[in-house]
Formats: C-alpha cells, structure tokens, sequence
C-alpha cells in the first residue's frame, strides 16, 4: 500500500484502506455513516475493555488500532497496537483480548 496525497483513508468493501478524495467535512461523513465498519471489535471483560478500530487520519500510512483500556494498576492500561491491514487488526484484538483474559 502505497503512501497517499490524501491525509484521509476510508475502508473499501474488503476492509482494505483506500485513500480518500474528498473534503474533511465529507470524510467525516463517511467515518461516522459507517461507525460499524471503522470499529473492528469491542471486547469487554469485567472492568476491562479492548477496542479495535480504524484510524483514518495519516497521510502516510493508514492503520488499525487496538487499545486496551484497563485499571491503572493492572499494568494494561492504555496498551496500544498499530496494525496495517484488517486481519492483523484481528489477530492484535485476539492476542490484547488472551492478555486481558489471562490477568483475571
């Protein structure tokens, strides 16, 4: 995937980031018309929470983004991974959600 001239990305039908042209009003438009699509997975686990969603704002290279949202003393909170494609965003949500299973 090569860099873009746009700062904007959108997810075709596949799940694959593609450069958008358009406006930022129009951009985000789209972003919130298809909340459900840009949100890859939303786990949550007692007081824990691991969210994956699209991040469509780098000019260079768009990415997936995986944050688990925890207590401050579990050693989790706010642990974040960045990933380039939906199935590595996937699999990053899969291995922050064994993490978080395997602290309860």
């Amino acid at each position: 995937m090569p860099p873009s001239a746009s700062p904007y990305w959108i997810l075709d039908a596949d799940g694959t980031p593609v450069p958008f042209v358009g406006t930022l009003s129009d951009w985000a438009e789209w972003m919130e018309a298809n909340r459900a699509r840009v949100r890859v997975a939303d786990t949550r686990l007692g007081r824990f929470r691991v969210s994956t969603i699209f991040v469509g704002t780098d000019a260079a290279w768009p990415y997936f983004e995986t944050m688990t949202f925890a207590p401050k003393d579990s050693g989790l909170d706010l642990q974040t991974a960045r990933t380039r494609t939906l199935a590595e965003a996937e699999e990053a949500h899969a291995r922050a959600v064994a993490l978080v299973r395997s602290k309860l």
